[in-house]
């Protein structure tokens, strides 16, 4: 981690892990420790990605079984399995549907042809005069049920039974939509979450689109677009992280609440290179260098779980040269650090 000088880096930036920057401390307490733009923007992705899935249960998942519950409560309500009970939901269209339901259920307990004839108008009248958003056309569905040749003491039972599958008809309809709207919203959530400068003018489109078929989500991408932002801003329009703090709300997702308490808090070290610059400002326009890829740390980080069962230190370190083709210099302090807290 030293150059061939001897000399110290000005800056070294890290992964989120606390061991790595107390390591990065003890070989280097000269130097400036930062977190790199990279694991940052991953783990705030996660955090971002667990709250929409929280909110996709709540918008779609949650609905979408209420609507199965209520065709298979109606179900055995009509097998008379179960008796008409009140159902609980806060969804409007369920509400208006259970009203229509009830007076099914009289339609369904008729003992004779005569209480049918009285019961069937009192119930299509009712059933006009509810607040169900598709009431309107389900009478009109309802009226085609009887046959040409009228309502007959042979035939009522089976109309009664038509408009049970008529009405789990209606809510399969509708549960078929939010259905539809859960299958794009699940293309949006990527598109909300991906780096401005990393989206083709196609993609932007795409994006426009899905933020009008989901308003809620525009505060996630604004969060998301203001964060990517601040590390490709100008010095005039540097700002904390505080922004991040208007997404959370008091039901989100705890991994999203710790996530932003600790950018939040930890600013100055997501943006170390703003106090490098501050420090050295003849590096402001220098390009940084990412060591390893990913693959390669991966495999560093075996070599590491594993070191205890090698021989030798010499053996770790060899193996370590090799994966980097590169010679390795262990820090004696780093090892002094190793051994106390041994």
């Amino acid at each position: 981690m030293q150059n061939f000088l001897g000399k110290p880096p000005r800056c070294v930036t890290i992964d989120h892990s606390p061991s790595l920057k107390a390591s990065a401390q003890a070989v280097f307490p000269h130097t400036i420790i930062g977190y790199d733009y990279f694991h940052t923007s991953k783990i705030l992705n996660r955090a971002f990605r667990k709250e929409i899935m929280r909110l996709q249960r709540i918008q779609y998942n949650d609905p979408i079984k209420k609507f199965k519950n209520a065709s298979r409560k109606s179900l055995a309500i009509e097998r008379k399995k179960a008796k008409m009970s009140t159902f609980s939901s806060t969804d409007t269209y369920l509400q208006g549907a259970w009203v229509v339901l009830r007076e099914l259920h009289k339609i369904n307990n008729v003992k004779s042809f005569k209480d049918f004839i009285i019961t069937w108008k009192d119930a299509l009248y009712h059933i006009e005069q509810s607040k169900w958003q598709d009431s309107r056309e389900f009478l009109v569905q309802c009226r085609k049920i009887p046959p040409l040749c009228g309502l007959s003491s042979k035939n009522y039972s089976r109309i009664s039974i038509q408009m049970w599958k008529l009405w789990r008809k209606f809510l399969r309809n509708k549960r078929n939509v939010v259905e539809q709207e859960k299958s794009n919203f699940v293309k949006a959530k990527y598109s909300v979450l991906r780096n401005p400068v990393n989206m083709s003018r196609k993609e932007h489109k795409e994006l426009s689109k899905y933020l009008k078929l989901y308003p809620w989500m525009r505060s996630i991408r604004e969060a998301v677009r203001k964060f990517h932002y601040q590390f490709r801003a100008p010095r005039s329009s540097w700002r904390n992280l505080k922004f991040l703090e208007k997404v959370v709300q008091e039901d989100s997702h705890e991994e999203l609440k710790g996530v932003v308490k600790s950018f939040v808090n930890n600013y100055k070290t997501i943006f170390a290179y703003r106090q490098v610059w501050a420090q050295y400002p003849d590096l402001e326009n220098c390009i940084g260098i990412r060591s390893n890829r990913e693959e390669v740390n991966r495999r560093i980080n075996l070599v590491a779980r594993n070191q205890y069962g090698f021989r030798t230190l010499q053996n770790t370190r060899s193996r370590l040269a090799g994966i980097l083709k590169c010679p390795v210099i262990i820090s004696k302090a780093l090892m002094k650090r190793e051994m106390t807290d041994l």
